[in-house]
């Protein structure tokens, strides 16, 4: 990217920014260049490049991505099975966390 026409310079961030991993080197004589040359079309695609490398860096790498997932599957931590009283009417009583979800299934007698 150092020397040369502006032309080439142009043509040289244009393959980089083809890559799918922009390699670091890459990234810093683009920086470098942007800061040395005088044309406006040159620096703004190196910066431009730079950016791109940015854009493209994974927020999370896909062990934490996995992590993440085990965490928050949803899982049963308690469960219980209640009666209905004598006039037929079931009374629920339960404590939510405001961290988590709370889900509650109430079905007929004898379906499970």
């Amino acid at each position: 990217m150092q020397g040369g026409s502006s032309r080439a310079q142009l043509s040289a961030i244009k393959e980089a920014s083809a890559f799918l991993d922009i390699p670091d080197e890459v990234v810093s004589a683009a920086v470098a260049l942007s800061q040395a040359t005088r044309n406006p079309d040159v620096r703004d695609a190196s910066i431009g490049l730079v950016l791109l490398k940015q854009d493209r860096r994974p927020s999370y790498s896909p062990e934490e991505v996995h992590r993440v997932q085990e965490l928050s599957a949803l899982k049963i931590t308690n469960e219980s099975v209640l009666a209905a009283g004598r006039d037929n009417k079931l009374r629920l009583t339960a404590t939510i966390g405001a961290n988590g979800a709370s889900v509650f299934v109430i079905e007929p007698a004898g379906i499970q």
